[in-house]
Formats: structure tokens, sequence, C-alpha cells
């Protein structure tokens, strides 16, 4: 008997298998399919065991789906049984990756998916093979925002999704509407302010990824007026779907200048040991590839070769699709996404040695720019970042000690007593850096760093992205000796984990610096280095070290 289930489910529908015999010519009509399927029921005559078939697609192909397994068991086409289930793809990705459940036939809606999938198992361990559909995914603009002004020049993916619109979106780890988009988004950032625009596209990952919300929520909201609906990514089948149940409110689709993005429901056979049938599989591939399977894809909202187009959206034919990025640029956006999701755990290290005195700008030294920089980033980085600050140069707390824990923890400084507490303390402890650095002490560089990635490596929190930020104006000098390069590299190689991953940004400020060790620290954790002049620069850098923690 064959059996569906959908999470969430729709009707659970249970099927007579009908016996096949050796070889079955299937009629016209209904899902009908002109094509003979040979496959040998129990015994060489009649379906006395038929073969289960697990088939996973996503929830809007399901009812399709179940649809055309019917017609292949009632039809007799193979001798099998088809349990097929509704599971969304960054959910079935999930399951297949971790071998809890391999379905035979997996349809899901992108092939980043798949491409995840290789990446994590090994290439070739699943490859898409036939287009069964595709659906452009657009801006869904509800009535109410139509008449916004902004809304009538053109734009990019990237600055629809970087500017102040009222724009909202599903975790892309769920849709894959919005997986392509920003991904879409990623690709489009270029031209002679590429970094500054990066930053601006990594800032609304941020923005976004703290906002997220649920189709359902974001249709419910689409009737309401401009102060509570909300554009969002969306595919032109779910805006068929939506249109065709609210006649009165409907939704318009915003193309970005690159074009649309794209779902793509493929026809995927997973690496597995135990296979179902070939011809089992091959009788539910051409049900859905039949004429008849194709005005039901069609009737369903999806776009299929040969057929009528969906109606209901205000999307033409030949509308305009985005280049396709490829597997490295989509895990690229993904990693971003993923990082940028995640709340930050940073030890922010700041020198404090004698040369730090100098002039940055008029009437305004190196120490103090940094202290106010460093404060003000308290009040703009996401509340619930975790923070900690140390100061160094040599013997700064003791002999033989050449960093000072400012704040010995590393908390959050979000809007709760211990959160506000912990931001207050920290906002004092930097405010003693000019004095610190009165001292005029040396630049115990390496030491510092050693025993600063040992500190956050030790109290590793896999909730958030853990890195140790140092700032520096010089080159280690210890005169009471200490580590030398070589040693502090091999240090931190030797505790770097790749399933804890803690990382090192560098940023040198001036000409003193030694820009090929600062490198060296930083990449021998996987992280970034940076050598800044300008307060601008300095600015700039700190904030792309804390947007890019890849």
């Amino acid at each position: 008997m064959g059996k569906h289930n959908a999470e969430p489910a729709p009707p659970t529908r249970r099927r007579v298998v009908v016996a096949g015999g050796a070889a079955v010519v299937l009629v016209a009509g209904g899902f009908g399919v002109s094509k003979a399927v040979s496959f040998m029921g129990a015994e060489g005559g009649g379906c006395k065991t038929p073969a289960s078939v697990r088939v996973v697609t996503t929830p809007e192909m399901y009812n399709t789906v179940v649809a055309a397994a019917d017609a292949v068991e009632n039809e007799g086409a193979a001798c099998a049984s088809y349990d097929v289930q509704a599971k969304g793809s960054g959910e079935a990705a999930k399951a297949i990756t971790s071998n809890t459940s391999v379905p035979d036939v997996w349809i899901p809606d992108s092939t980043i998916w798949a491409d995840n999938i290789n990446a994590k198992l090994g290439a070739g361990w699943i490859t898409p093979g036939e287009t069964i559909a595709t659906s452009p995914v657009v801006v869904a603009v509800p009535q109410s925002l139509r008449s916004d002004a902004r809304l009538q020049k053109p734009q990019s993916w990237a600055s629809i999704l970087q500017s102040e619109y009222p724009l909202s979106m599903v975790d892309p780890n769920v849709s894959s509407a919005s997986l392509t988009s920003f991904v879409a988004a990623n690709q489009s950032v270029s031209g002679p302010n590429q970094q500054k625009n990066k930053q601006e596209l990594l800032r609304s990952y941020l923005r976004l990824s703290r906002s997220l919300s649920t189709e359902d929520t974001l249709q419910t909201k689409s009737s309401a007026g401009k102060d509570i609906a909300r554009l969002f990514p969306t595919s032109e089948q779910q805006m068929a779907a939506y249109n065709h149940e609210h006649p009165q409110g409907q939704l318009s689709p915003l193309v970005p200048t690159e074009g649309a993005a794209e779902l793509t429901y493929t026809w995927t056979t997973p690496v597995r040991g135990t296979p179902a049938p070939q011809g089992a599989l091959d009788a539910l591939h051409e049900q859905l590839v039949s004429a008849q399977g194709k005005k039901a894809l069609t009737a369903a909202g999806f776009r299929v070769p040969g057929a009528q187009l969906p109606a209901g959206t205000g999307l033409p034919a030949g509308v305009k699709i985005a280049k396709r990025a490829s597997a490295a640029e989509s895990q690229s956006a993904q990693r971003a996404w993923e990082n940028l999701s995640k709340d930050a755990r940073m030890l922010v290290v700041l020198d404090v040695s004698g040369s730090m005195l100098t002039d940055i700008s008029p009437g305004q030294s190196r120490v103090e720019m940094l202290v106010k920089m460093c404060t003000q980033a308290l009040d703009v980085l996401p509340p619930t970042t975790a923070i900690g600050g140390w100061a160094f140069s040599t013997d700064l707390d003791g002999k033989g000690k050449d960093y000072k824990e400012l704040v010995p923890s590393i908390e959050s400084i979000d809007d709760t007593p211990q959160g506000r507490a912990h931001k207050a303390a920290l906002t004092k402890a930097l405010g003693t850096g000019p004095d610190l650095a009165k001292r005029n002490g040396d630049t115990g560089l390496y030491d510092t760093v050693a025993a600063a990635y040992q500190r956050i490596s030790e109290s590793y929190d896999a909730r958030y992205v853990n890195s140790v930020v140092v700032m520096t104006d010089g080159a280690n000098d210890d005169p009471n000796g200490g580590l030398n390069l070589q040693q502090v590299l091999s240090k931190l190689r030797g505790q770097y984990d790749p399933k804890k991953p803690v990382k090192i940004i560098t940023i040198g400020i001036g000409d003193k610096t030694d820009p090929q060790a600062l490198k060296d620290i930083a990449t021998s954790t996987g992280g970034l280095s940076y050598i800044t002049n300008t307060p601008d620069q300095i600015t700039s850098v700190f904030v792309d070290a804390f947007l890019r923690r890849e």
C-alpha cells in the first residue's frame, strides 16, 4: 500500500497498487504516459511484493507528485508503492547529509542544496538530473507599498536588500526563495565601490537575520497598510497561489536589474547502498514529464518547458533570469549569512605602548582615536554581541605580564541589568587607555596574542562566532624576550581547532608595524589582516572585520 506523509501534512492517502506485467504500456489520459516501462513483478508476473520507493519533494510540489505516483500505481506502470513526503529542501538536505533519511528520489527546489551536500560528503555524491519545473524568484510588493517612490526606479538585488525598505524574509535555511535572493545580491556587488557596497550588504544580512519572519506572517501582513506590510522574496509559484486566494489584495512582482533568481526543481537520485528498482523510478519520472504531468505542474503555478505560463502573477514569459551562481559563490554567500546570523563573541586587544600617543589627527592621538572608536562600537554593535577588552604594552600588569585584562569576562552587552553593567564596565575601562599609554611601555605583541588566543579558545562558545581582534601600531618589541614569531605561530597553529574555530583579526595602524608578521598571525587561524593609516580607514576595517567573521 502506498502512503504519503508531509510536514505540514496534506491529507495522507493510501493507494492500492495495481499489478503490472513484465512490460506495461501506459495509455493517454489522467497522468498517462505513452511509454513502455519494463519491470518484472514477483516470479515474473503479477505484483505480489511491490517495491517501496521513498520520494521527498517540497510542500508546494507535494500534491502534484502524489497525483503522479497515484497514476503510476493505478495504471500498473510498475510494481511499486510510492511513499511521498513533503519536506523543505533545507531540512531534506540536512537529513541526507547526516544520513538519517536518504530518499530514493528527491525533488528539491534549488541545486544549491545538492551543492551543499557535495561540499560536505564529496563531489558527485548527489547529482541533480533533469529539471522538472522552474519558478522565478522576485520581490513581492504588497498593494499598500506599490506607490513607494523608491520602487519606481531600477533596483539591484543588493540595493533592495541593503536599503531601508520595509523588507523581511524567511530564514534562508528554510526558504529557497530567500536563499537564492541573497546569493543573487552577493553576486551583484561589484564596481569601484565594491568594498563599501559589500559592507552595506553584510550590514543588511545582519539586520535581516535579526528580523526573520515566516511565509504565513508575511502573507498575512501583505493585506495590511504600508506601516505593517513588508516586501519579501518569493517565487512566482508562491505568488500565484497567494493571488488566487486573495483576489482583492494582489501581490505585484518587482524584478531586480540583474533579473529574477530562479528555483529549479530537479529530479535527483542520491547515492545510496540499496536503491529502488530503476523501473519504478523511471515510471514516476515519466509521469511527471508527460504532457498531462506538465499540465498539472502548470496548474500548480510552476513553469515547465513547452507549457503555458502559470496565471496570476504578472510575470512575462521572457522575464530576465539572473546568472546562476557557482557552487563556490553560493557557499561563500551562505557562510557570510551563517556567520552574521550568529552573534559575535570577541576579545578586543588594544595596543597602549608609548608610540600610541602619536597624533593620528590634529589634537587626537592613536590611542584616543581607538578608545573613541571602540566606545562608539559598543553602541552600534548588535546588543547580543559578547565582548571583552584587554590592553597591552610591556610589563603592563606586573613584571613579565605584558597585557592587562581591562574587564576579565567576555559577556553580552544586551539591555539586561547584567549586560548594561558589563557595557558600562567596558566603557570605563577603555577610558583608561591614554593613561596606560603614558607609561611609555614597549610592544609585547606576541606574548599577548598567544595569551588572548588561549583564553578565548579555552572558553569557546559554539553559540557564537569566536574571535580575537588585535589593534597595534608597532612591531613586536619586548625587552624581556618572550615568544618570537615562529614560536607564536607554532602555538596558534597547534591550538587552532576547525571544529571550534577561533580566528584572529589583526589591524595594523601606521607605517611602523610588521605587516607580514601580522598577516602570518591572522592566517595561522584563518583570520584577516588589515593595515591602516587614517581614522576613516581604521573605522572601516573594524566594521569590515566584524562583518566578515568567516
